[in-house]
């Protein structure tokens, strides 16, 4: 078996690469050197440092097997990166296991951390926000090309980029800032059409809200009529009704303010005239 051979008071134990890839952490000091392998209960004390071949040699055959393990890892981060919008929780969440698989690497050697791979997955580890907006710009424009003829006719005029970019973009939280009559009915009804369209969403899942019953029913029925895709749109008043109806059993009372009732330094009261 290749790997390290032992020799303890208590007898000769082989531990092979793979666990020493995967376990190693390797602590680096002026002088001397030290490996450990916690889940091995292993540790081999103060090695000297100027050994240089010796610990060339290790480095090269640790870095050797684990560089599957950092390729599996960088494809299937990217793979997740490239397949969806990145929203921030994932974007934290893939960064976190990037530094799990680097964390064994934090030992080494300059060289090792050079190569190419290594230094991408780094990157990834670090959270670097600017490699976060470049994986996003590039998810929109492939997004772009994928759905623009669906971006061209969902409404009577073509959708702007930055009503696409609207559409496209589906981080934790989302806000659009948007004056009268700059198109924010149709960016709603394309954006329910593009996660129809992307797989994104089923019409059930999909809630759409307005303040006013007209722009409630006017977006339903366009989404219904237009372009064939029944969800469900009601106003912020009624889902409220709604949802208390569901959890007391019981419609709740509809409460009208009158505007009789005035405020006096004795607190609220009617008044009469």
């Amino acid at each position: 078996m290749e790997g390290l051979r032992l020799f303890t008071s208590d007898g000769e134990r082989s531990i092979d690469w793979q666990a020493i890839a995967q376990d190693g952490r390797l602590h680096r000091g002026w002088l001397f050197r030290r490996l450990s392998l916690p889940q091995h209960a292993a540790v081999l004390g103060w090695l000297p440092g100027w050994k240089r071949g010796f610990w060339r040699a290790f480095e090269a055959r640790l870095q050797a097997h684990r560089q599957p393990l950092v390729e599996s890892t960088l494809r299937e981060i990217e793979a997740q990166l490239k397949s969806r919008y990145p929203r921030q929780s994932l974007w934290l969440g893939l960064s976190r296991q990037a530094d799990e698989v680097l964390a064994p690497f934090e030992g080494s050697s300059p060289s090792a951390g050079e190569d190419p791979l290594v230094r991408r997955l780094r990157q990834i580890a670090t959270a670097d926000n600017s490699l976060l907006e470049r994986y996003r710009e590039h998810y929109i424009a492939q997004q772009q090309r994928a759905f623009g003829s669906l971006f061209a006719r969902v409404e009577r005029q073509p959708l702007t980029v930055a009503q696409q970019r609207a559409c496209i973009i589906d981080d934790d939280r989302n806000l659009v800032l948007a004056g009268a009559g700059t198109g924010k009915t149709s960016t709603l009804i394309a954006r329910v059409a593009y996660l129809v369209a992307s797989r994104q969403a089923q019409p059930h899942e999909i809630l759409l809200l307005a303040y006013g019953r007209e722009a409630a029913t006017e977006m339903q029925q366009r989404l219904q009529q237009r372009l064939g895709i029944p969800v469900t749109a009601t106003t912020f008043h009624a889902l409220g009704q709604r949802i208390i109806a569901a959890v007391e059993g019981l419609a709740p009372r509809s409460v009208h303010w009158h505007p009789r009732i005035a405020r006096s330094s004795a607190g609220w009261k009617g008044t009469s005239r």
